[in-house]
């Protein structure tokens, strides 16, 4: 079994390697910091959106009997997460304030409990 990056390791290393810089967002020059920060949620809400297209697509496809492509889905599923990473890094959410609200909401929808 592989295990999954820790969290905080997994924020660090997608907010690295997907700078919202004035060299790769030229646009980014002329904008006030408020500005830049809103370009750059939009701008990971619009890559959300185009996975969430792709996985629509899938399954719009299958619904006329052609075959499920797992591929191509694991593949926006991977992007997801990342982008998911990448918008928490963007709003100052982070892992341990993720595990805290997904524990809490688990603890209210399901009455789970954890140690």
């Amino acid at each position: 079994m592989v295990n999954f990056l820790p969290l905080d390791e997994f924020f660090k290393i997608v907010e690295e390697s997907w700078p919202f810089d004035k060299k790769e967002y030229p646009c980014l020059e002329n904008m006030t910091e408020r500005n830049q920060d809103v370009f750059a949620m939009k701008h990971v809400l619009n890559h959300m959106s185009k996975s969430h297209g792709v996985l629509a697509g899938i399954l719009e496809r299958v619904d006329h009997g052609e075959r499920f492509d797992r591929a191509t889905c694991s593949d926006a599923i991977r992007k997801q997460l990342v982008n998911i990473a990448r918008l928490a890094t963007l709003v100052d959410v982070g892992p341990n304030e993720l595990d805290r609200g997904v524990k809490t909401w688990l603890r209210e929808a399901k009455g789970m409990t954890f140690d």
